[in-house]
């Protein structure tokens, strides 16, 4: 797809992007075939002016969050304070000491302030952007314009807000002067704009289908193709595509309509069209601009005794009823909005994540953003206008500013100018997610792709897709792992293994020689330690939650010190981690049994029968210095424990690391394990990773910290709909230790997204998205849409290497199971059928015969995950209830 679509363009994923060594971060070098390892490129910094939205670093998401959460408060509290007053202390709760036009005067001074702020910060941008000489697209150059205009309109609004206000400070108690009815006919036309814009900006992120004749929520557009013949352009992939005028409709026949609405109640309630105007009790006979208290009188007393609390006392009737047909038209508006929300959602829906990246976090981010402030809207027209439509207190409520709505429609506005505003030329926090989200296919390729990167990245840990297949199928024996060479049922009386599932194959993923069970019966915990002498490579497989005894574990929540002697409780440094965790790892000895055999391995102490035949045991194996790779892994409740076991790894390599030196100095050579000289002369002795599947979160920021630390290879891959991964937060008590790779149904693999894009791919949380068949699922459909026609070629190419490789082409190509449905990556064989059959040329190398003996069977027919995955998605009422589900869960978080 050509650059030319922007931001929306749909372009597969490909191949690592190779740069020079001496490369700055902004000095990625970009090229029109580039993507970077399942990241599609949507953008040319050097090239093209890109937009904020295109990529939301987590300091701005964190920073715009808590800045939507504090207006959210505040408007609520503003809100509160101002219906107590009305309903408590009445007219004088508001105009004494001219407390409502103070209030309002502070409020819409700094909101202004901070507008106009962003307005000089959007200015420049654009300026430097035009003098850059980078060119504009045109779903970019719409996005700002719209910015441009939503932006406006909220100035002015703060304008007109202030005016009466101000009228008031400098003239108390004349409620009725003519500029108020002016300033609020132009605060309510610029709500009505800005709700207008929402719907279209909303509309504009909308899919669509390039050489159809219609385009859905567009019909003066369809029209305009059907009468003229013509069809929607090849180039266009969403509505930000097409021309700007198709937009006209929304502006004829929702903005203008309403426009007319609300000017013709201006002219019919100051009096221009023959009626008497709306001033109280005492306008038949006295000018709206005199109506004022007399000498001495207070404005409480004044508008208490001599009006009556009536502010409204002519044509109560009409003035009802002309207020309910225009709240009505905007909450048509608000509707409209909304029905656009659900469109889009479910048209976005139809399409991978990674095809149309910025439309999705767009999408939910205004959806978050704007639907509590129109639900805010809707309370402060409620509460301050129609209940006791004619008493002062909510005639001076609302004619003179609806304060809660304006402080959180302006931080709104803020927020969403600073998503929209261009990058700077030299976009430096893009570059740097482009490179950690960058993975590779197979593990041989890892230390090149490393070797490819800015040395500003070399040190950062890179995802292994060949890895975290393997850890899949370990984490799935794990639980029929009994010890010995036969698997068992996970359960007691239950079903057993499929015969696929076998521990040979799973000790020739990593060349094993020999394993054993380390088991805690009254906790029913079990941990597969498997280990090659050959190959300095130890496998850590702990079983997830299967009895009631790891529920009751899992289920204690609060929290313990570990590792301890660390930090301070005062200022949340000291790490603290899941009781019931802890309780698995270190009260029953658990953690210390497998530490030890661990130690004890390294050692060249109590290796396996036969371990001599190849050297003396794992200690004792040639010299090459080379570390030993400890790989921790999981599911569930056994994710949990292999993060704390690679935590703790890593410390038992400190350990010996430490007596190493001793024994160089001469002290403690009977404590050293290094007697053979086959330890690394330097270094860790000790190298721990860790690749979970729906692991919880373990333990508090703290932890986090540590663990990222000392474990930077830990992988998390989580579910998109995972109710026990993707919950469990409780505010800020627990936080992720591992670095996040998401999956989903529809073949996105995401790493280390970022903290934008993981709000948008929560999906609706399911037990049954915990389950590892579910994540299986995910991964297969990983395969196919790399594999096929979606992916790229250096995809394809990489995952052909992989299924040639002995082993592992076996376990590509297994059925998932009884139901016949496939599993892990067997669909990578149709996959490849389906892009040959498009002529492009994929090496079929490496594909597995038929082998009963090994159950172990070749994918002849595979279902379409895309048709699975369509006949589950939602429809729009049940899109609805997770649309309101997300909106309400983030208005509560």
């Amino acid at each position: 797809m050509a650059l030319s679509n922007g931001v929306l363009a749909p372009t597969p994923p490909v191949t690592v992007p190779k740069a020079n060594k001496g490369d700055r971060p902004g000095d990625l070098p970009w090229q029109e075939d580039t993507d970077f390892g399942g990241i599609k490129k949507q953008y040319d910094v050097t090239q093209e002016v890109v937009l904020n939205l295109e990529f939301v670093s987590d300091g701005w998401a964190r920073l715009s969050k808590a800045l939507v959460m504090i207006a959210k408060c505040v408007s609520v509290a503003i809100f509160i304070l101002l219906l107590y007053k009305k309903n408590s202390q009445g007219i004088g709760g508001l105009v004494d000491d001219n407390f409502l036009a103070i209030l309002n005067v502070t409020v819409g001074a700094i909101c202004l302030v901070t507008l106009l702020f962003a307005l000089w910060l959007l200015l420049w941008r654009i300026h430097r952007a035009m003098l850059s000489g980078r060119t504009w697209t045109r779903p970019r150059r719409f996005l700002v314009n719209l910015a441009l205009w939503e932006l406006g309109l909220q100035v002015v609004n703060l304008t007109f807000f202030l005016a009466p206000n101000a009228a008031w400070l400098a003239d108390p108690c004349t409620p009725f002067r003519g500029v108020v009815h002016g300033a609020v006919f132009v605060q309510f036309s610029c709500w009505l704009g800005l709700f207008t814009i929402f719907v279209i900006s909303v509309q504009g992120f909308m899919p669509i289908t390039p050489g159809t004749n219609s385009v859905r929520g567009l019909p003066l557009y369809s029209w305009w193709l059907r009468r003229n013949g013509e069809t929607v352009p090849a180039d266009a992939t969403s509505v930000l595509d097409l021309p700007t005028w198709v937009h006209a409709d929304l502006l004829l026949f929702v903005w203008l309509p309403g426009q007319l609405l609300l000017l013709f109640q201006l002219l019919w309630a100051t009096g221009c069209l023959g009626a008497a105007p709306i001033c109280g009790q005492a306008s038949a006979t006295v000018p709206c601009d005199e109506l004022r208290p007399a000498p001495g009188q207070s404005c409480a007393a004044w508008m208490q005794d001599d009006l009556g609390d009536r502010c409204v006392s002519v044509h109560v009737t009409t003035v009802l009823v002309l207020s309910s047909i225009g709240f009505a038209w905007v909450l048509a508006v608000m509707l409209l909005g909304v029905l656009a929300m659900l469109v889009s959602y479910r048209e976005l829906r139809r399409f991978r994540y990674q095809q149309y990246r910025a439309a999705n976090i767009a999408v939910r981010v205004l959806n978050k953003k704007r639907a509590t402030m129109q639900a805010i809207f809707v309370a402060c027209v409620v509460a301050f206008w129609f209940v006791d439509l004619r008493a002062c207190t909510n005639y001076l409520l609302t004619f003179y500013g609806l304060t809660p709505l304006q402080m959180l429609g302006s931080i709104q506005v803020f927020t969403t100018t600073m998503a929209i505003m261009p990058m700077p030329p030299r976009a430096q926090q893009l570059a740097l997610h482009v490179w950690l989200q960058n993975f590779v296919w197979n593990e041989e390729e890892q230390e090149a792709a490393l070797a490819e990167r800015p040395p500003i990245y070399a040190k950062e840990p890179l995802f292994c897709f060949e890895t975290a297949v393997k850890a899949l199928y370990y984490s799935m024996l794990v639980y029929y792992y009994k010890g010995s060479d036969e698997l068992g049922p996970a359960v007691p009386g239950k079903g057993s293994p499929h015969p696929a599932l076998t521990l040979d194959l799973a000790l020739e993923l990593y060349g094993l020689d020999h394993h054993e069970a380390i088991v805690e019966a009254q906790q029913d915990l079990t941990c597969m330690l498997g280990w090659s002498a050959a190959r300095r490579t130890v496998v850590l497989a702990f079983r997830g939650t299967s009895s009631m005894a790891n529920v009751w574990l899992d289920l204690q929540v609060w929290r313990r010190p570990h590792p301890l002697g660390m930090g301070r409780w005062w200022d949340s440094t000291r790490p603290l981690v899941h009781s019931g965790f802890h309780a698995c790892w270190l009260e029953r000895g658990f953690g210390q049994r497998v530490l030890a055999r661990l130690r004890a391995l390294v050692a060249g102490e109590g290796a396996a029968e036969g371990a001599a035949e190849e050297g003396g045991g794992v200690g004792a194996r040639g010299s090459d210095g080379a570390p030993w790779r400890v790989l921790c892994i999981g599911h569930s409740l056994g994710g949990a424990l292999a993060c704390m076991a690679a935590c703790d790894v890593v410390d038992l390599s400190r350990a010996l690391e430490r007596e190493r030196a001793e024994a160089r100095e001469g002290r403690g050579e009977a404590a050293a394990p290094a007697a053979s000289g086959s330890l690394p002369a330097a270094g860790p002795i000790l190298v721990a990773s860790s690749y979970t599947y729906g692991c919880p979160r373990i333990g508090n920021h703290a932890f986090a910290k540590h663990y990222a630390d000392v474990v930077p290879d830990s992988w998390d891959v989580v579910h998109t709909n995972d109710a026990v991964a993707r919950n469990g937060k409780f505010i800020r008590l627990y936080k992720r230790a591992g670095k996040r790779v998401i999956v989903s149904p529809a073949g996105d693999l995401i790493v280390r997204p970022s903290l934008a894009e993981a709000t948008v791919l929560r999906g609706h949380s399911s037990i049954q998205a915990h389950l590892l068949r579910t994540y299986a699922r995910s991964m297969a459909a990983v395969v196919r849409t790399q594999a096929g026609i979606v992916g790229g070629e250096g995809a394809r190419t990489s995952l052909a290497a992989l299924a040639a490789k002995p082993y592992v082409g076996r376990l590509l190509h297994l059925r998932k199971g009884r139901g016949g449905e496939p599993s892990f990556l067997g669909l990578i064989t149709q996959a490849q059928d389906e892009h040959v059959a498009t002529g492009a040329a994929l090496d079929g190398e490496g594909r597995e015969e038929k082998t009963d003996e090994e159950g172990v069977e070749e994918e002849d027919s595979c279902p379409d995950p895309d048709a699975e995955l369509e006949r589950a998605r939602p429809g729009l009422f049940a899109g609805a209830y997770h649309m309101i589900q997300d909106t309400a869960r983030d208005m509560l978080s």
